[in-house]
């Protein structure tokens, strides 16, 4: 035991050394380390996108059957935009591409979708630790004001416009949500049914998993902000 124990403290260092950075393995995890997590984890990444987008859909068809139920899923805010829109088409037609050009061009927006969807994410990964409550929470909020949005779009028949406002950058933000949501659903796992592992060995295990999720996730809410 002695000897296998001065063993251990003599490869410690060379075991656990940092490894200096390099931009090639920056490129490995584009190419194999995010496409494999996302492959290993595609249940927990399934279960998430279920969270977000069948809420999504029941508050579509809720708003879409009733209108006066929009304020339940959706700001105030974004419904007078929306209705901003609507009448703005009324009076002057579809008129070109100007329609959301005075919004979309401006850079602030793209770094308020990077910073809002970054947000998210980084809450659905950190709440976690409230035994996946808090996460499936985020995620159901999230996709109940995507339908209701897109319920009081079609209502006020700018539906065509918001989707095509919307799906560009829209497709990456959701699949990263929805990754997020599976890392925070990982730790919720370790936590909660950790199985034949002591806890904190669970915990370690799904965060290194988590952490390799969330970079990817980063990654594509910064192109999906940029578009």
């Amino acid at each position: 035991v002695r000897s296998l124990n001065d063993l251990l403290l003599s490869a410690h260092t060379l075991l656990h050394a940092s490894t200096p950075a390099n931009p090639a393995h920056a490129w490995e995890f584009v190419l194999y380390g995010f496409p494999a997590a996302f492959r290993r984890q595609w249940r927990a990444i399934a279960i998430s996108a279920i969270c977000m987008m069948l809420p999504a859909l029941v508050a579509y068809i809720a708003v879409l059957s009733n209108p006066a139920s929009a304020p339940l899923f959706v700001p105030d805010s974004a419904i007078q935009q929306v209705q901003q829109r609507a009448q703005k088409k009324l009076i002057t037609g579809w008129g070109g591409n100007n329609d959301y050009a005075g919004m979309m061009s401006s850079p602030a927006i793209s770094s308020f979708i990077m910073t809002n969807n970054i947000r998210v994410s980084l809450g659905a990964v950190a709440l976690g630790v409230t035994m996946g409550i808090g996460t499936a929470l985020m995620l159901v909020t999230n996709g109940m004001l995507l339908g209701g949005l897109a319920a009081v779009a079609t209502n006020f028949h700018v539906d065509l416009l918001f989707w095509a406002v919307i799906l560009p950058h829209g497709i990456l933000e959701l699949t990263a949500i929805s990754i997020a949501g599976a890392a925070g659903f990982l730790l919720a796992k370790a936590i909660f049914a950790p199985g034949a592992l002591l806890r904190s060995d669970a915990l370690r295990l799904a965060g290194k998993e988590a952490v390799l999720l969330l970079c990817g996730v980063a990654m594509m809410l910064v192109v999906a902000g940029l578009i």
